[in-house]
């Protein structure tokens, strides 16, 4: 049998070839002069005392959301990839496996794709799981 888990460790070795990537270019984009202005106002819950503030007066360079939006695919999809290499290793099969991460928004949904999408990961790996939080936030 190959290496269940080569296409998990692909993905993390993606993930980190962008996010050298993306520290490279936000040093880079740090290291420029004139890049922000320094400003005080008044702080809103104490009129006694000044609030000083920074603002960028230069644009982040293009593509920086989009190679983090990578990077955290990457390692998502790595999640989705091992489980599946886990679930392979313990019932080797022809058949279509249920092995996802069980990503979820709320306790509900997580019990759902935990006997949905994880149904063929071995059961002793469901404690560990239910140890995590979900998570209510970003796209669902």
């Amino acid at each position: 049998m190959s290496d269940p888990f080569e296409s998990s460790r692909r993905k993390i070795a993606w993930a980190k070839k962008n996010l050298a990537n993306l520290n490279r270019r936000i040093d880079k984009f740090f290291q420029q002069k004139n890049l922000y202005t320094v400003f005080s106002e008044p702080d809103p819950h104490n009129s006694q005392h000044l609030t000083t503030k920074m603002r960028l007066i230069k644009k982040f360079p293009e593509g920086l959301s989009e190679l983090t939006g990578n990077i955290v695919d990457d390692l998502r999809s790595a999640l989705d990839h091992g489980f599946f290499g886990i679930a392979a290793l313990g019932k080797p099969t022809t058949k279509r496996l249920n092995a996802q991460f069980p990503f979820s928004s709320d306790t509900a949904h997580f019990e759902n794709n935990l006997r949905g999408r994880c149904k063929d990961v071995p059961v002793e790996l469901w404690s560990l799981l239910h140890s995590y939080q979900p998570y209510k936030g970003g796209r669902e």
